[in-house]
């Protein structure tokens, strides 16, 4: 057996091009783990830190995915959506829903989210938006709510990178795991200049 995120981080490190690089794996989770950040050199694969349930990027979009009608594994779907809407509408109820702290660090309050459990109403209460059955029944507010979703998304993501870079020193970044397919937030990290390659 190998742990979730060790078995990502070595799917994106071992295939790369690169002799050494940060990685970088962020999910919905793993045993008990939402985020890793290691590094590769040669041929081993070191953890610098790992972030723990219920503290997940991964979590959050399958949550959206089910209030914006939905199944919640249809984070790519949100992804496009969010290209129609306005990010900084609601980008403050992001806000009192994820903390972005030092050294690529974030709290989510699962109060608010309440993940793998079919409870909105405090997602209703806090944007002021109803939870749609299907995507068609969408509004402005759904896709500005998206919108908001993948600018958060986007912080923390750059966050993680900063953190990584500074740790490392490395020039090469390898990303894994499901958040890594958001390509949104990857682009966010090539042109931050943290990292010279990405794999």
């Amino acid at each position: 057996w190998v742990p979730h995120h060790i078995g990502h981080a070595g799917s994106a490190y071992y295939v790369s091009p690169f002799n050494s690089a940060a990685i970088l794996s962020v999910d919905g989770i793993g045993e008990t783990t939402s985020t890793w950040l290691g590094v590769g050199d040669k041929n081993k694969i070191s953890k610098i830190k790992e972030i723990e349930y219920p503290h997940s990027i991964g979590f959050l979009w399958e949550k959206f995915s089910k209030f914006l009608g939905f199944s919640e594994y249809d984070a790519a779907k949100v992804m496009g959506l969010a290209s129609y809407g306005d990010k900084e509408k609601f980008y403050q109820f992001f806000q009192k829903i994820v903390t972005i702290l030092p050294d690529g660090d974030f709290r989510v309050d699962n109060n608010i989210l309440k993940f793998r459990v079919d409870d909105f109403e405090p997602l209703e209460k806090l944007f002021g938006v109803k939870k749609i059955d299907n995507p068609e029944q969408r509004n402005k507010a759904h896709e500005d709510i998206a919108a908001g979703l993948q600018a958060i998304t986007n912080d923390l993501i750059l966050n993680l990178a900063e953190f990584l870079a500074k740790t490392t020193g490395s020039e090469n970044i390898c990303l894994a795991g499901g958040v890594a397919l958001n390509c949104v937030a990857n682009s966010k990290i090539m042109d931050s200049g943290y990292f010279e390659n990405m794999y």
